[in-house]
């Protein structure tokens, strides 16, 4: 059993009297810090605690200490109950929240070409060794929630130990954006004596329309919290996402996030180690027709620039692409041309003197499956403005994820993209919404569904065992 500790000695600096701490982060200069190799893993029992909460705020976790610290931050959101809605930053052990060095997130890095250590590259084991070691963590550069993270066990780890567990806490997490500890503190001490927010004195009114409903500053579910960092657990364990989903995952509310995450951990479960040689060709059969056809002299072009008429009838009928109409020797009435675009696109072809030449990248992909369908699933997340990435993004989740369709057709994926398009912000002027005319979704939809005998065949748009395992590898460039 663990007796609450005393105060802590690092005190709370109010915002009457005192820069917020972003200000003065701001004011100083950053730098790396020295830390020791990495050793055994161990499990490390924190105390976290919200600086100023009164009464405190806190809660008991055991965090794996081979976790880096962005995955601990991850950890720490759960654990509290904050939603990731802000920016966050760790101070190194037994430096106080306003003082270099920090460890820098990956915003720092992007947006501010910021030095120091990067949190990615930090083990928590590195900074806490040892019982009474401890760590600032503060969260939303402007309500600035500084939490005190101190070591009170270490042991080693098991190989069944998750990432983290919840042991105890007291106290409900502040709302977002309500303003910092002191405002909370005020806000908690009105909802005790009253719970009803519609009777909040004073200013503090204000909050009665904006704080979630039901909620009680002494409110906390322990099994909650280790039911959610049981779902975590599987995100952490997930291949890098790529950039375009890892942005929407950023911006997401948590349960929007909550709902990508676990499709998400689906779709790494896409084995497609047991897609065939065959399968993978059927699937990019259309890509290794046109890049076999420009091998090694290249497609010859009309005048106006179009693929000859010979040259696309043999393309069309090597590639497995169906003909809706004509004879299929003019480029710009058969699916050659979007074919084309996107062997340019993806820098397999290029037009040199009125030929469509192999690029050096194209010289390989011609010869190595594994390459080419790197470049087509690259195109497939990749192309297009951010809409149309996003709108890719989640239509490849839904196929690495194996979404099923409440009703029937292609039609109920669509409608499923545009609700999650929503949800993520995008709006459209279309009395349709975005269920016709999204180019992202359109293109991957033809992509992974082109080796269907025909659209009638229904909800089962990805049969095709290659289809998700390219799904897969555009979500996780790097499996």
């Amino acid at each position: 059993m663990y007796a609450e500790p005393p105060a802590r000695p690092v005190p709370y600096l109010g915002d009457a009297l005192n820069p917020s701490i972003a200000e003065q982060i701001a004011a100083r200069r950053n730098r790396r810090v020295d830390l020791p190799a990495p050793g055994e893993p161990t499990v490390l029992t924190l105390h976290v605690a919200i600086d100023g909460s009164e009464p405190a705020i806190w809660r008991r976790v055991q965090i794996r200490g081979d976790l880096t610290l962005d995955r601990v931050h991850t950890c720490l959101q759960t654990v509290l109950g904050w939603t990731n809605s802000h920016l966050h930053r760790f101070g190194a052990a037994g430096v106080d929240p306003w003082s270099p060095p920090w460890f820098v997130s990956t915003y720092d890095e992007e947006e501010f070409d910021e030095e120091g250590t990067p949190e990615s590259e930090v083990r928590l084991d590195q900074v806490l060794q040892a019982v009474g070691d401890w760590l600032v963590y503060t969260y939303d550069f402007g309500d600035d929630w500084v939490h005190r993270v101190e070591v009170e066990d270490v042991r080693a780890a098991d190989e069944g130990d998750p990432p983290a567990r919840c042991l105890a806490g007291v106290g409900a997490c502040p709302p977002e954006d309500v303003g910092g500890i002191p405002t909370w503190n005020e806000l908690a001490a009105a909802l005790r004596a009253d719970p009803d927010p519609a009777h909040l004195p004073d200013e503090l009114a204000d909050y009665a329309d904006w704080l979630p409903p039901g909620l009680h500053p002494d409110a906390f579910d322990l099994s909650a919290v280790n039911s959610q960092l049981a779902t975590l657990e599987a995100a952490l364990n997930l291949p890098l996402v790529h950039p375009v989903l890892q942005e929407m995952l950023d911006r997401s509310g948590p349960e929007l996030r909550g709902e990508l995450t676990g499709m998400l951990v689906a779709a790494a479960q896409c084995e497609i180690s047991r897609v065939s040689d065959e399968e993978w060709a059927t699937l990019l059969r259309p890509w290794q027709a046109l890049l076999d056809e420009a091998d090694p002299d290249g497609i010859p072009l009309t005048a106006a620039s179009w693929i000859t008429p010979a040259a696309c009838e043999r393309i069309l009928q090597n590639s497995g692409l169906k003909l809706t109409a004509g004879k299929g020797n003019r480029e710009q009435n058969t699916p050659i041309y979007r074919l084309r675009e996107t062997a340019m696109v993806t820098r397999l072809v290029r037009r040199i003197k009125g030929r469509l030449m192999l690029t050096p990248l194209g010289r390989k992909a011609v010869r190595d499956p594994r390459i080419l369908r790197g470049c087509v699933a690259r195109y497939l997340i990749e192309a297009g403005d951010d809409f149309d990435q996003e709108s890719a993004a989640l239509t490849l989740l839904l196929a690495a994820s194996g979404w099923t369709p409440t009703g029937e057709g292609s039609q109920d994926k669509t409608a499923e993209v545009a609700r999650l398009l929503t949800e993520l912000g995008w709006q459209t002027s279309s009395p349709f919404g975005f269920r016709y005319g999204v180019e992202g979704s359109s293109r991957v939809q033809r992509w992974l569904t082109h080796t269907r005998p025909s659209r009638a065949a229904g909800s089962d748009a990805y049969a095709d065992p290659a289809a998700p395992a390219l799904a897969h590898l555009a979500i996780f460039p790097g499996s």
